[in-house]
């Protein structure tokens, strides 16, 4: 018996069930229904041509590139028609068959997609004038392959697609609502700058034959005590993990833990999409966090690759920025403080302005500035912060500990009757061989002027060879996301030379805050493996 499926009864079908894309149009766009092993179905298709001049030649086929389990349903479906000539305006239907063997169940997509027919495309394109072909230009980059100019002709097509979903559901599997996931070690990696610090990972994989949604949160926990250090959510709020695909769950966090021991937890609820039966999951595991890996997650470059100081700020904070932009008084503010270590810590809290004199350092009271700090336990440390008359106040908290850097929290109150003007300034580029002239250091002073601060801050630079194409483009060290009025930093780029020739070149130094150009500087030097000298020539 054959079922007819109208678009009444498409489970998964959009609101809007037309498609248009260059004159097409197709309807239903998506498609997925549940059906039953052995079940024979017919799909109606509609094609129209909404072209009133134009005549198209449409090729249809079915694909699948996810999985073995996709790849195998492409045997089940047919098409009444791979090939149609619509003339202008005109419309027709075709059928898409799908017979299920007795013994299938599962998820299962494939893909119909409808091109332009290239042949017929091709021989309606005019033919270039064989004196005067056309050129492209392939960018400033040289590739071995590939040559950088080349003429001849471009044929465009169009190809569009119908995602088709199947559930097929066996009555004699009584176990298809229990999730068959699998999950790998969580560990912790670096991050894109804008998506936070490090994130806590762990690869899924689905070898059952049902789509499974995973959601959860992500926690690090002190390792004796079993506190909570730190919590996020999965992103995107979880993952629709398909049969014999693999997925990778992740959650973001802001600050990097100190150098110790910790837990890693993931708290998982898994269901089998449509099941209505969630199950609970936890995957844990002990995680050293040593200074290589704190390296790592800091995303520190070639000029900072060796380990991280073991002097580091063993504390953790929340909030890691304070920003207010209050019409009159600023609000008082409240960091809690953590040590995440198995020692008592004696902390001290002060607060350093950045202002550009004396007398437009902002009132500020830190309580306490002193206190002792038990193992997994926390701090509250109120600032209560009052700016200058008509300024802004900028600055850091400080916590410090005896024998380890200080940890600091930038402060930003920004009056919204202030007139704030942020100015940097890159200068001072300069560049040192080593001996045997195989690494090449490039250094450059960043100063901060004005009356504001700059936030999303980046230092571009780009090596172009004596033809102006570009053979080096990297990120220099030495810059935190954030720079306060007043703050000065060194720059700092160490670079391998075998890609570099004997020649001359520019480094392109550029500072970008939140995407947007903020100072910039070059430097010119020569690269002479045979000569003892070094010529360089700096441009403001």
């Amino acid at each position: 018996m054959i079922r007819y499926l109208s678009q009444v009864f498409l489970l998964f079908s959009l609101v809007a069930v037309t498609v248009v894309n260059a004159g097409i149009s197709i309807s239903p766009a998506i498609l997925g229904f549940s059906a039953g092993p052995g079940g024979n179905y017919r799909i109606p298709i509609t094609i129209r041509n909404t072209s009133k001049e134009r005549e198209e030649n449409l090729k249809l086929y079915v694909e699948s590139t996810r999985s073995d389990q996709d790849v195998t349903m492409l045997k089940w479906v047919k098409i009444s028609k791979e090939k149609l000539q619509l003339k202008p305006s005109a419309t027709e239907k075709i059928n898409l068959k799908i017979k299920i063997p007795g013994n299938a169940s599962g998820d299962f997509r494939v893909t119909l997609y409808i091109d332009q027919d290239e042949a017929v495309v091709r021989q309606q394109v005019p033919i270039a004038d064989e004196d005067d072909p056309g050129e492209m230009q392939l960018g400033r980059r040289r590739s071995l392959d590939l040559p950088r100019k080349f003429s001849g002709q471009i044929v465009q097509t169009m190809r569009m697609g119908i995602p088709i979903r199947v559930r097929i559901q066996n009555a004699s599997n009584a176990n298809w609502k229990e999730p068959q996931l699998t999950y790998g070690r969580v560990n912790l990696t670096p991050v894109k700058r804008e998506r936070g610090d490090f994130a806590m990972v762990s690869v899924v994989i689905n070898p059952g034959f049902y789509d499974t949604e995973v959601k959860g949160t992500c926690k690090l926990l002190h390792s004796k005590t079993k506190k909570e250090l730190k919590v996020a959510a999965l992103d995107g709020g979880g993952e629709n993990v398909l049969p014999a695909i693999e997925k990778l769950l992740r959650c973001h966090f802001k600050g990097v833990p100190p150098a110790g021991t910790y837990l890693t937890v993931m708290d998982l609820m898994q269901e089998v999409r449509g099941s209505n039966n969630p199950v609970k999951k936890q995957l844990r595991a002990r995680l050293v966090v040593d200074d290589a890996l704190i390296a790592k997650l800091e995303k520190r470059g070639e000029s900072e690759a060796r380990a991280v100081a073991d002097g580091k700020s063993p504390l953790m904070v929340e909030p890691q920025l304070i920003k207010q932009t209050p019409k009159s008084t600023p609000k008082s503010e409240t960091v809690v403080v953590t040590n995440p270590t198995n020692k008592t810590l004696n902390v001290i809290a002060r607060f350093k302005p950045y202002a550009d004199s004396r007398k437009r350092n902002p009132k500020v009271k830190v309580k306490p500035q002193k206190f002792k700090l038990r193992p997994s336990k926390d701090k509250k440390v109120k600032l209560q912060i009052k700016p200058s008359k008509g300024a802004a106040a900028y600055g850091k908290l400080i916590l410090s500990v005896k024998g380890s850097e200080s940890l600091e929290v930038p402060v930003l109150i920004m009056p919204q009757k202030v007139k704030l003007k942020a100015a940097a300034t890159v200068s001072g580029a300069k560049i040192v061989f080593n001996r045997e002239k195989e690494l090449a250091t490039i250094t450059a002073k960043l100063a901060m002027e004005g009356t504001s601060h700059l936030e999303e801050v980046q230092v571009d630079i780009t090596i172009e060879n004596s033809k102006g194409e570009a053979v080096k483009i990297t990120q220099m060290d030495g810059v935190g996301d954030l720079l306060l009025p007043g703050e000065k930093s060194s720059l700092t780029l160490i670079m391998g030379l075998k890609e570099l020739k004997d020649e001359e070149y520019t480094a392109r130094i550029k500072l970008k805050a939140a995407g947007e150009f903020a100072a910039t500087t070059e430097l010119k030097f020569k690269v002479d493996r045979e000569s003892q000298q070094v010529i360089q020539q700096v441009t403001q």
